[in-house]
Parts: structure tokens; C-alpha cells; sequence
């Protein structure tokens, strides 16, 4: 769900110089991307899953799972079905 608000925050939006439709501006799917990651970090972390492991589970690069909870990569829902799936130890 796009938050109309984040974009009073853009410096863009701020002195009118943005040309982008509300939710395909790049600023917004940094947000976006970066605050799934941290949700998603944060539930391996509660489940006590080293970034190795889970890794492993989802047979990637344990540096790609890292890009994906900093916000770095774009999270797919395939992706993310897997992840969410692995967290429950049913992948």
C-alpha cells in the first residue's frame, strides 16, 4: 500500500521537481524495498536463523540474503514465499 505521505519527505516532491505517479518513484521503491528487508530480518532474527543457514535452506548466496534485508535487492513474492516458508522450517 502506497503512503502518500512518504512522498512529502522526497526532496523532489518538496521543491516540484517530481515528475514520478505516486508509488513508481525510485525514492519510494528504496522505502519500500529497504522496510520489507528489516521485516524480514527481523523474523529470522526472532526465530534464531543465522543468515548461513537460511542461505542454505534457500539454496542463495548468503550474501544476496543480506541485500535482500538491507534493502540493497528487490525482494520477488516467489522470494519472499520462500523465505516466509523456510522461517517455518517447511520449505
Amino acid at each position: 500500500m502506497i503512503d502518500e505521505r512518504f512522498c512529502y519527505l522526497c526532496p523532489a516532491f518538496k521543491n516540484g521537481t517530481c515528475q514520478e505517479k505516486l508509488g513508481e518513484c525510485r525514492e519510494w521503491k528504496r522505502f519500500e524495498n529497504k522496510a520489507k528487508g528489516y521485516k524480514l530480518r527481523k523474523l529470522r532474527e526472532e526465530k534464531g536463523i543465522s543468515q548461513p543457514k537460511l542461505a542454505e535452506l534457500l539454496y542463495i548466496d548468503r550474501t544476496y540474503i543480506s541485500h535482500l534485508e538491507h534493502g540493497c535487492n528487490q525482494i520477488t513474492p516467489e522470494l519472499e514465499k520462500q523465505y516466509l516458508l523456510a522461517m517455518e522450517g517447511r520449505k
